[in-house]
């Protein structure tokens, strides 16, 4: 939701990504309060492999998210050049899965993992965007029963998972519940 735009921060001096909250939704007062609500959330989580929210704004009638630039390409211009070595792969997927789980541990649900919202920067470390399509909610732990979680953010499928790091082992497992019909599809 929204278009992202290199800027720059003349106060700080230094890049960022600017995201625009689109036209059509400025007039609609619960998509903006979701909109500052979710951004708010993440802006408080610190990881090196979520971005940086540095400020959540509004100039005229144009609602912003300005974030951290990160210099490089995303996972999927990456695998445009076919499949990536397992290693490589298996390293993003940890990665991206330490992200998620600092942010499921806040209550922030990313609803909008794909190839181009994971970012492999210049220095091999892949960001996640976590922004403006995730959903704030208040489910925890083994309590939250996916059906009801997928049909009040209004998808298909929800992906839970747990990551356990012990020592220098790290322990991820996941299951793919299709919302309908409480099919678990994937463990």
């Amino acid at each position: 939701m929204g278009e992202v735009y290199l800027a720059y921060d003349t106060h700080l001096a230094r890049k960022v990504a600017l995201k625009l909250l689109p036209a059509e939704f400025t007039q609609d007062e619960h998509r903006i309060q979701r909109f500052q609500q979710e951004d708010r959330a993440v802006s408080a989580l610190n990881h090196p492999n979520i971005i940086t929210i540095y400020e959540i704004g509004k100039h005229d009638s144009t609602y912003f998210i300005a974030t951290e630039f990160i210099e490089g390409i995303t996972l999927r211009q990456k695998l445009a050049n076919g499949p990536l070595p397992l290693r490589q792969a298996l390293d993003i997927a940890c990665q991206a899965a330490l992200a998620l789980t600092v942010a499921h541990e806040a209550n922030i649900i990313h609803r909008d993992i794909k190839p181009e919202n994971i970012i492999n920067s210049l220095s091999h470390v892949p960001n996640l965007r976590m922004i403006a399509r995730s959903t704030v909610f208040r489910y925890k732990g083994r309590e939250t029963d996916p059906q009801t979680v997928g049909r009040e953010l209004g998808v298909q499928a929800i992906l839970t998972g747990r990551v356990v790091q012990r020592g220098d082992d790290l322990l991820i497992s996941a299951e793919l519940v299709d919302v309908n019909n409480n099919f678990r599809s994937y463990h």
